[in-house]
């Protein structure tokens, strides 16, 4: 695991708790951003949870940011309404053209369990590297 610390655009709830430990477990530390102050340009990598207001400024703020190939990994829940779901797959593809981003798709964890199994795949696509500058993928949880 790369010894920088992974940016988290959240809220400090129990998926942020659980994907900072699963970061932990590996070496990895986390910077935990709550407040909806936008993009923070020396981040690298990067989790943004989009349901919350901290990730979805951080998202709409990166379109401005001229990156440097950052990793991002976007996580929005599949309950978002289809035009929204489709503003955010736009953006990511804007995002996309200077940073590595995966839009991660997952239903909303609330047990133990699944909260665990989110995590796990979210430090999984932090680790990864998309080659093609844009994926999306499905998580569980």
């Amino acid at each position: 695991m790369n010894p920088e610390a992974v940016t988290l655009f959240g809220v400090g709830d129990a998926i942020d708790v659980a994907v900072s430990d699963a970061l932990a477990g590996g070496g990895g530390r986390t910077h935990l951003v709550t407040v909806p102050s936008g993009w923070i340009g020396s981040a690298d990598p990067v989790v943004l949870r989009l349901e919350t207001p901290a990730g979805e400024r951080a998202l709409r703020s990166l379109v401005e940011h001229d990156g440097h190939g950052e990793r991002v990994v976007a996580l929005c829940r599949r309950s978002t309404p289809a035009s929204s779901a489709t503003g955010v797959r736009a953006i990511a593809r804007t995002c996309s053209g200077s940073h590595d981003f995966t839009l991660a798709w997952h239903d909303g964890a609330t047990d133990p369990e699944e909260i665990d199994r989110l995590a796990r795949a979210v430090v999984e696509q932090v680790r990864s590297r998309t080659h093609s500058h844009f994926d999306e993928v499905a998580l569980p949880g």
